[in-house]
């Protein structure tokens, strides 16, 4: 039996035109005779250019054409010695550089070769991406490790130093910081820097209004990545063109700088030569870097107010034992000018108890402080409710109601203290001269910011004072000491009385 014959399912002429792969027939004296049109895919040309016309050197790189030129006479003068496959680079139709694999093959019987020639182009692009992802990958943490325990006065620099180091590494033509000013709507940039021959823009890049950037602070809200391929791509009328332009940029990709629920601003890179496409892995990797940036920024903020609410504790503290020291020193004269204007053991007792209210509101200026956040500014008018609201009782068998409208003013201690006593002093007055012969009074006290003036009002709807002497040249010590204090603190003092009751209204200069 004899045995079955198979034909082959592909014949020479299909596998030369379908097999995927270049193939092309080289003659001895180096002119390709003949190509497919993979091969005529992968250099550009259109076949009836290369068969018949283009000599096979033409097409190497000019590196490596000595090479090349060995080989090929190598191959017909002693076919053993030559490798059968290897790398070369080639050139396009279009001047592009193509790396590829070749195998060759000597025709038998024939002085021509046949070549068959693979791209490693792609592949070559590949490998050399995974090596720049991971350089830039050390390069980041190594920035990174430059921020651990870095004091705040240093951060500025290391920030400029990261910008010089991504961006001479990425081939940018400028990189920068821009820091957002949430209260005036601006956004301003901090840091530049610039490749050689790029001019900076940093000067001309300050308090940008908001209202310019509506897309990008949009884009960075959401978290994302504002990226623009292409510049004069974009509409001419494009608010965003209008800023980019100017500046000769290109292509540009800007990643937000965000801590919690806040956009500081954005990290911006620039290529200004040409237009560059940055690839996904490539901007996943700077997203890296404004991370870094966002966290060494917070870090800077908040280690500037720890230090500096420090500092201010420190001054304060020395300041809180001198101005103990004087409070004493003022209870003890106000002891001995309160010894003058008493004889019987009732106004002994009433003598005590205004001094104990005088304490008392030194006491609460100093509660106040070490209950603040800022301690070198209390809230004036949250202090005055506290101190006031304490009057709103029975006030020697009369019911005395106190309402009070305060702004929220803040002061330091130096006016805090006599403000205190001063409110003190004439709400006082107020429950003990006001309500002769009644049984219920209302007092009402404002303590407001005019345009140029603090505006301090006591009034009461009690009996009012009667001899105008008395208004003009009170002789009492609580209207000696509200004087002693209305002229430390720079102002001046009205009193006036009539048929409602009696008011005194005291205006002082804006705290600086």
């Amino acid at each position: 039996m004899k045995p079955e014959k198979f034909e082959p399912v592909v014949d020479a002429h299909d596998f030369f035109e379908n097999s995927g792969t270049g193939i092309i027939i080289i003659e001895e004296d180096g002119v390709i005779s003949l190509a497919n049109e993979e091969f005529a895919r992968k250099t550009g040309y259109a076949r009836h250019e290369i068969e018949g016309k283009i000599r096979w050197m033409e097409l190497v790189h000019d590196d490596e054409v000595d090479r090349m030129m060995k080989l090929h006479r190598l191959r017909r003068e002693k076919p053993e010695d030559v490798l059968a496959s290897y790398n070369f680079r080639f050139k396009k139709k279009s001047g592009q550089i193509g790396e590829a694999m070749l195998t060759v093959a000597m025709i038998p019987g024939t002085r021509k070769s046949i070549v068959s020639i693979v791209d490693m182009t792609g592949r070559r692009k590949a490998e050399e991406a995974f090596r720049y992802q991971g350089a830039l990958q050390q390069l980041l943490m190594d920035l990174a490790k430059g921020f651990i325990n870095i004091i705040p006065d240093k951060v500025d620099a290391h920030l400029e130093e990261m910008l010089a180091s991504i961006g001479s590494f990425t081939k940018m033509d400028r990189t920068y910081i821009f820091m957002h000013d949430h209260d005036r709507q601006t956004t301003s940039n901090t840091h530049e820097w610039c490749a050689d021959g790029i001019a900076p823009e940093i000067d001309n890049l300050q308090d940008i209004p908001f209202r310019l950037l509506p897309d990008i602070l949009k884009t960075h809200k959401k978290g994302s990545v504002f990226h623009v391929p292409d510049v004069l791509a974009m509409p001419e009328n494009d608010s965003i063109r209008r800023i980019l332009e100017p500046q000769g940029i290109r292509s540009v990709v800007l990643l937000p700088l965000q801590h919690e629920d806040t956009d500081l601003g954005f990290v911006g890179f620039d290529s200004v030569r040409q237009v560059r496409l940055f690839a996904e892995t490539e901007i996943d990797l700077l997203k890296v870097a404004a991370e870094i940036i966002s966290n060494a920024l917070i870090r800077q903020q908040k280690v500037r107010i720890i230090q500096r609410n420090l500092d201010e504790k420190n001054i304060l503290l020395a300041e809180i034992h001198h101005r103990v020291k004087n409070n004493l020193a003022i209870i003890s004269s106000l002891l001995t000018l309160q010894s003058d204007f008493f004889s019987t053991a009732e106004e002994t007792r009433e003598v005590l108890e205004e001094m104990q209210h005088r304490i008392k509101s030194m006491a609460l200026v100093h509660e106040m402080v070490y209950e603040q956040e800022n301690p070198a500014q209390i809230n004036f008018g949250e202090l005055l409710v506290k101190l006031v609201s304490g009057f709103s009782k029975v006030y020697n068998d009369k019911v005395i109601d106190v309402a009070i409208q305060a702004d929220d003013i803040m002061l330091d201690l130096n006016q805090t203290v006599p403000f205190s006593l001063l409110a003190n002093e004439l709400v006082v007055n107020a429950c003990k001269h006001a309500f002769k012969d009644r049984k219920h009074g209302l007092i009402d006290v404002l303590f407001e910011k005019n345009t140029d003036r603090l505006r301090f009002v006591v009034k009461d709807n009690g009996v009012g004072v009667a001899d105008s002497d008395v208004l003009e040249n009170p002789k009492t010590l609580g209207y000696t000491i509200i004087r002693t204090l209305v002229a430390q603190l720079g102002g001046e003092l009205d009193l006036k009385s009539d048929s409602e009751g009696f008011i005194a209204e005291g205006r002082f200069p804006l705290p600086g």
